[in-house]
């Protein structure tokens, strides 16, 4: 059996822990990971403390195969990524000269003089490859040792993308981390999580992942496999479960779908919306689409009323909202569920997934 090869990440910094920032870069490493078919595993997040450090990269190499380190790669007192690594691996910090000029020349550059302190950014685990870092004076690096993969990349987001696209995703494609993956993907609506996952894990999943993403008044259930074989056995099976709720295979919602087929169309729609207090118009009103959507003005290829929501306005208790939508002349009585501001988006979203069709 194949062994699978997985990314573990180490997130450094004081402002993470307390809440000060949101630490965005490990879901970006992560959904790049993914989309390159390669396993993105354990995520900590340690404060700028050297044992910390060390302790989370250990931890981490156990059952790991690569450990990306995120921050604490500057010139100050707290910046100790480099030693934590150091000290995780075993390894003296040595003083690297390439770096050194790279962070001489940028100063020089912008007029800005060099410190003392500086000189500490230059520093990386004996053996290391230095990165260069473009966009900071913080040295990115890799080291290989003892069969893991390690990496140390600075935690400003303009630096460590671009480093972690151009540096670190193709060496680890190189190294054979990616996996030849199949995958099914459904955009269902108006459906629970619990009703379709009930339906759904009696079906054999033959060697495939499932998934299931809440994004309401969505569901997307993703399907994943090593053999495309299985991959479509199983995937017909869900099909049977799914196809009545689902409205896309791509991850794109009604109202996208609805602008899209707008742009595209001939045909050009007049809405009165009295229900979604203007919601929907800014949905669908792009400046794509703007020549073919009319608000309340003279009668087009398609007249859209759109009636109801008054409890939800009124803020009455109520097992459920009324939606009636007249299309032409003709009337829809559709239902709400009573999901607080969600409701709106859910009233939006069946709308535009009813025009689609006239379109």
């Amino acid at each position: 059996m194949i062994k699978i090869k997985r990314v573990g990440f180490v997130a450094t910094g004081d402002e993470i822990i307390v809440g000060d920032i949101v630490n965005t870069n490990v879901a970006y490493f992560a959904q790049q990971l993914k989309l390159s078919n390669i396993v993105p595993g354990k995520q900590i997040t340690v404060a700028d403390n050297e044992n910390d450090i060390r302790d989370a990269i250990l931890y981490i190499q156990q059952d790991h195969d690569c450990i990306i380190t995120i921050g604490g790669l500057g010139p100050t007192k707290d910046d100790l990524t480099r030693n934590g690594l150091a000290a995780a691996v075993n390894l003296p910090l040595e003083f690297y000269e390439e770096p050194w000029q790279w962070i001489a020349r940028r100063f020089a550059e912008r007029n800005i003089p060099l410190t003392d302190n500086n000189r500490q950014q230059a520093f990386l685990p004996k053996g290391s490859l230095a990165i260069h870092n473009t966009n900071g004076s913080a040295c990115a690096c890799y080291l290989e040792h003892q069969g893991k993969d390690y990496f140390m990349l600075p935690g400003p987001p303009n630096e460590c993308y671009s480093l972690f696209d151009e540096a670190i995703l193709p060496r680890l494609k190189a190294k054979n981390y990616q996996r030849s993956i199949f995958r099914k993907i459904w955009l269902l609506f108006g459906v629970s999580e619990s009703k379709i996952a009930d339906s759904l894990e009696k079906i054999p999943e033959n060697g495939c992942e499932i998934g299931y993403r809440v994004n309401y008044p969505y569901l997307e259930i993703k399907l994943a496999c090593e053999n495309e074989a299985d991959l479509k056995k199983t995937a017909a099976e869900f099909d049977s479960v799914l196809n009545e709720f689902s409205i896309s295979n791509e991850r794109i919602c009604a109202s996208q779908q609805l602008i899209s087929s707008l742009e595209k169309s001939n045909k050009t729609i007049c809405i009165d919306d009295q229900a979604t207090g203007g919601r929907f118009q800014n949905l669908i009103y792009t400046p794509k689409t703007a020549e073919k959507v009319n608000f309340g003005g003279a009668k087009l290829d398609l007249n859209i009323q759109i009636r109801g929501l008054q409890e939800y306005w009124q803020n009455k208790k109520t097992d459920h909202y009324r939606l009636e939508l007249i299309i032409n002349g003709d009337s829809q009585k559709l239902i709400i569920p009573v999901r607080g501001q969600n409701s709106l988006v859910y009233a939006c979203e069946l709308v535009a997934m009813k025009l689609l069709s006239k379109l």
